[in-house]
């Protein structure tokens, strides 16, 4: 998966993590002491004792659960599958639920998106729970236990995704994400790292992969003993996705001799997107790659003979 820029993240946490690591350490236990002092009456003696009470504090057990809900900001068609050009909103909400304050909160995500992911911005506290105020923007906080915050970020599918089936290893047409919430935190033993469990995430794609065929011969009827038929045949993407590896299989019931034209040979007419159909290896026998929108156009030619005449009416 792709990460969501996490060297511009820790970038940002760096003030933050520096503050806590100048920090003692957290008390292991509360201590009260007082010394009572006084003298004997006509002497100079003077009396000290001194009483100690001790409570000692809860184990520092950070916690932080992160969950995600994504959103088509923008859907051209409507349908609600991530098209190209369409826009996805994710929003993460992270709680503390620990006894302890997170230092330097920010969000890490990995991500199957072809496009680069920005970092996830703050954008509002659900529950402050005493957590310090935060700006809005691409910034990490300070979350309080029992604290919630909102984080938000935007992602324009591109073709490349659609192409690439959602990408990652899955390519299950959705692309899939998970997300953690990073921070820091003062333990007995000192600053201590904490990261949540992922949480993941999936966006469908509309992804339609269809091929549509046409064979038109000339003449189409009327064919006499020694006439040369035309057949022309197109080939069309009429999906959203490349096509690869097109091959044609001929089945003719003629007598005479014919075969099916090589795709190697096809005219292509490119409709769509410039340049995204390619036929890289001309003498294998296949077009190798067919764009959405795109179409290839190959004729072939068969002489009529006495046979087919004699027996196919």
């Amino acid at each position: 998966m792709r990460r969501a820029h996490i060297p511009a993240v820790w970038g940002i946490l760096v003030p933050l993590m520096t503050i806590i690591a100048n920090a003692e350490p957290a008390a292991a236990a509360l201590v009260n002491s007082i010394t009572v002092t006084g003298s004997q009456t006509g002497t100079e003696e003077k009396l000290s004792q001194q009483g100690t009470a001790s409570v000692d504090m809860a184990v520092a057990a950070p916690g932080l659960e992160v969950a995600v809900a994504t959103e088509l900001s923008t859907d051209a068609d409507g349908d609600g599958l991530g098209d190209a050009g369409d826009v996805v909103t994710y929003s993460y909400s992270v709680r503390n639920t620990g006894n302890v304050t997170i230092g330097g909160l920010a969000i890490r995500v990995d991500h199957d998106g072809t496009g680069d992911l920005p970092v996830p911005i703050f954008t509002q506290w659900t529950e402050q729970a005493g957590s310090p105020d935060t700006d809005s923007g691409a910034v990490t906080v300070t979350m309080a236990p029992g604290a919630e915050a909102r984080f938000q970020i935007a992602y324009t599918i591109e073709q490349a995704d659609l192409n690439a089936a959602g990408g990652g290893e899955l390519a299950d047409d959705d692309i899939d994400s998970s997300a953690a919430a990073v921070g820091r935190y003062n333990s007995s033993d000192g600053p201590a790292e904490f990261e949540s469990a992922q949480t993941a995430a999936k966006v469908p794609l509309d992804i339609v992969r269809s091929i549509a065929v046409t064979n038109l011969a000339e003449p189409a009827s009327g064919a006499s003993a020694g006439q040369v038929i035309t057949y022309t045949y197109t080939i069309t993407n009429d999906g959203n996705v490349p096509v690869t590896g097109i091959t044609i299989a001929q089945d003719h019931n003629g007598s005479g001799d014919f075969a099916a034209p090589d795709p190697d040979s096809a005219i292509l007419t490119d409709n769509n997107i410039p340049e995204d159909s390619a036929n890289d290896n001309p003498d294998n026998n296949q077009w190798d790659v067919l764009g959405p929108g795109d179409v290839l156009t190959l004729t072939a030619t068969y002489v009529v003979t006495q046979d087919d005449i004699d027996n196919l009416q």
